[in-house]
């Protein structure tokens, strides 16, 4: 892997981790919490284990790298938008519905509701990353 995709990683994983600290944790926060499908799911603050959180928004940055630097070459904002978008989508849609289905982790409208924050946090992570690997 090159030192631009690494690079394009690691601004994707930041850029999931501020992301999802504004969406999860400010303004869907209330509104997930009542979405649980049973209380007490989502950890307190300040038993969150950091760095489990920080390797999880890495990988997944350096995943969005990997995809569009190695197998797409995805490399403006637009075109990183709407392809991290559409594989948040299928991931998270994915990830939520096994969920839902297995666990008593999310109410059907909460699990729909996570969705639609991937799709929002999977296109901004998207474009940034293409757009690091579009810069000469």
């Amino acid at each position: 892997m090159s030192t631009k995709t690494m690079i394009a990683g690691l601004l994707g994983g930041v850029a999931s981790f501020l992301i999802g600290w504004i969406l999860y944790g400010f303004v869907f926060k209330s509104t997930m919490a009542g979405m649980e499908g049973m209380a007490g799911v989502t950890k307190p603050d300040e038993e969150m284990i950091m760095w489990a959180l920080v390797v999880g928004n890495l990988s997944l940055g350096m995943m969005y790298a990997y995809i569009f630097g190695t197998w797409t070459n995805i490399s403006t904002f637009m075109g990183g938008l709407r392809a991290g978008a559409i594989i948040s989508f299928f991931m998270g849609l994915g990830w939520d519905m096994v969920g839902y289905a297995t666990s008593n982790a999310f109410t059907l409208n909460g699990a729909l509701m996570d969705v639609a924050i991937c799709v929002v946090m999977g296109g901004i992570v998207g474009g940034v990353v293409a757009w690091w690997l579009g810069r000469n």
